[in-house]
Formats: C-alpha cells, sequence, structure tokens
C-alpha cells in the first residue's frame, strides 16, 4: 500500500512539475505553481518547481524513493 501511495504522490507530482497533462488534447490549458510572499500573497515571479524530486528527499526510510525505481 505505501509503495502505491507513493508512486501515486510521485504521478501526480509529476504532472504539477510539467505544466500540463500529457494523456489532455492538445488545447487543453497548462498550469503554473508561482512562489507567493508570506504577508500579502502577492506573487514573486518565481516558479515552483522540482516537488517530484523534493518528494524523494523526504522519504522517511532514507532510501530516497529507490523503492519507485528499483533497488
Amino acid at each position: 500500500m505505501r509503495l502505491a501511495s507513493d508512486e501515486a504522490v510521485f504521478a501526480v507530482l509529476s504532472i504539477l512539475d510539467e505544466g500540463y497533462d500529457p494523456d489532455a488534447p492538445e488545447y487543453a490549458p497548462g498550469w503554473r505553481l508561482m512562489e507567493t510572499e508570506a504577508e500579502s500573497d502577492q506573487l514573486t515571479g518565481r516558479d515552483v518547481g522540482g516537488l517530484h524530486e523534493d518528494i524523494l528527499m523526504l522519504d522517511p526510510s532514507q532510501r530516497e524513493g529507490s523503492d519507485l525505481f528499483g533497488p
């Protein structure tokens, strides 16, 4: 169950990082995740990316997601 949930989270974050759904039609909209100022919610102009990579660093098993990619 844990592996399945890890794979699902990794897949969702990978799609978010891409900025579009590769399975969607060409005319479907994309998206961007942008950083905001803590106090004002104003955009800083910096994109938030690499989420799928960051989740591997948070792996409590300290294997950095190696279960997702084999031993």
